[in-house]
């Protein structure tokens, strides 16, 4: 047996299902993720060259204001030398970002090492971990744009009670248009 709502109770049922959907929507700060490349001069035998890659993650940051040690979030890199470093929690950070050769130094405590990483804005870049590190050339920054986002559940739940809504009053105008023909 199915109940017919009025309009009045559909239209209360539909203005709950939105909040409910609104509310389980997650609060997330605007994030960016940068991606560098460059070429490693002293990671293998002399007068050989071999990649390194890092990947930068900020909240809150627009490509080419200073960034901050609030703007950062995370930083690995990867070279020969050192397959994976995660540089964990920033101590300092500065410096801007654009797309291609940027200035950008930053700095991290890991226990006992000392972790530093700095681009230049003709594409040098060198690593420091205590004693340790890499020096390369050609370096660049660039921002990763997220591909075609999915839309959340409480996207497709808003979008759904919208066609119902809408379905709801069409159907309410036929029925009023019927009774008074």
């Amino acid at each position: 047996m199915v109940r017919k709502l009025g309009l009045k109770q559909a239209m209360t049922a539909a203005v709950a299902l939105v909040g409910a959907c609104v509310a389980a929507m997650p609060a997330n700060a605007a994030t960016s993720v940068w991606k560098f490349t460059g070429t490693c001069l002293d990671c293998t035998t002399p007068g050989a060259k071999s990649p390194a890659t890092g990947t930068l993650t900020l909240q809150d940051y627009t490509a080419g204001e200073a960034l901050t040690t609030a703007n950062y979030v995370s930083f690995t890199y990867s070279s020969l030398l050192y397959p994976t470093l995660d540089f964990g929690a920033a101590t300092g950070f500065s410096g801007s970002l654009v797309n291609g050769a940027s200035d950008v130094t930053l700095f991290s405590l890991d226990g006992l090492n000392l972790n530093a990483f700095a681009t230049a804005s003709n594409g040098s870049f060198s690593l420091v971990r205590t004693f340790l590190g890499d020096i390369g050339e050609n370096g660049t920054w660039q921002e990763v744009v997220p591909s075609g986002a999915v839309p959340e559940a409480a996207t497709w739940g808003m979008m759904l009670v919208g066609f119902g809504a809408m379905g709801a009053t069409l159907r309410r105008r036929r029925s009023v248009t019927l009774q008074n023909a």
